[in-house]
């Protein structure tokens, strides 16, 4: 079976985490543009000529400090 190709997709949930009155958003999720992935942040707003839509922030993919090395990879701190 052929992998799925994931280019141009993604996803949005609704933040469960979110605490109200602050500027986290209200939908978060991911996608994934020519085989790099971003992060997606969104919240809905309001407009007095338009209605309701979604405000988007687009982000390259985080990853926290000291995440394990890929196999093979070369390690630049002392294994000590």
């Amino acid at each position: 079976m052929p992998e799925y190709d994931n280019n141009m997709t993604g996803v949005l949930f609704r933040n469960t985490k979110r605490e109200e009155g602050t500027k986290q958003p209200e939908f978060n999720g991911h996608c994934e543009i020519e085989g790099t992935k971003y992060q997606l942040a969104a919240w809905v707003k309001e407009g007095p000529k338009c209605g309701k839509f979604f405000s988007i922030s687009i982000q390259p993919e985080w990853k926290p400090e000291g995440e394990p090395v890929a196999a093979g990879a070369q390690s630049e701190e002392i294994p000590f």
